[in-house]
């Protein structure tokens, strides 16, 4: 299954500049007729930038005006490691096992200059599981 929660995000919305990078392995290998292995590990990385300048005229009532320069710089870097191994292995022809890990782990840097206000932060979210499933196949339908 493909879980579209875990697509490489640039950094928000769409707007500045936004590069990406990405690339991943896979594995596959079996183990005589009963085992079988699967592996897979994806890293992507995207880094934003967006630069912006306003110069702006306001027009009071009194026919006075005042004038408005703004100006400002923001960066948005994201990383994410994904990584994912399969083990199934069948018992007899009406019984297997199967282990599931998924692992993931994402970082993020974020810094914001502007003329009124400075902004920085880091963040990480990190995320793994591990299901087990055994299945067993009846020979006979019904009771």
């Amino acid at each position: 299954s493909h879980d579209k929660s875990s697509e490489p995000i640039a950094g928000g919305p769409s707007t500045g500049f936004i590069k990406t990078y990405a690339g991943g392995l896979n594995y596959n290998r079996s183990f005589g007729k009963k085992t079988d292995l699967q592996g897979s590990y994806f890293y992507s990385l995207g880094d934003r930038s967006f630069d912006k300048t306003s110069y702006r005229e306001s027009f009071l009532s009194n026919s006075k005006t005042f004038f408005t320069d703004a100006a400002s710089n923001q960066s948005t870097v994201t990383g994410s490691h994904r990584a994912n191994l399969t083990v199934e292995h069948k018992l007899d022809s009406t019984q297997n096992l199967r282990l599931v890990t998924r692992t993931s782990l994402s970082n993020s840097e974020y810094d914001l200059q502007s003329t009124t206000k400075n902004l920085q932060g880091v963040g990480q979210l990190t995320s793994a599981s591990i299901r087990i499933s055994f299945a067993h196949r009846f020979l006979q339908i019904g009771f």
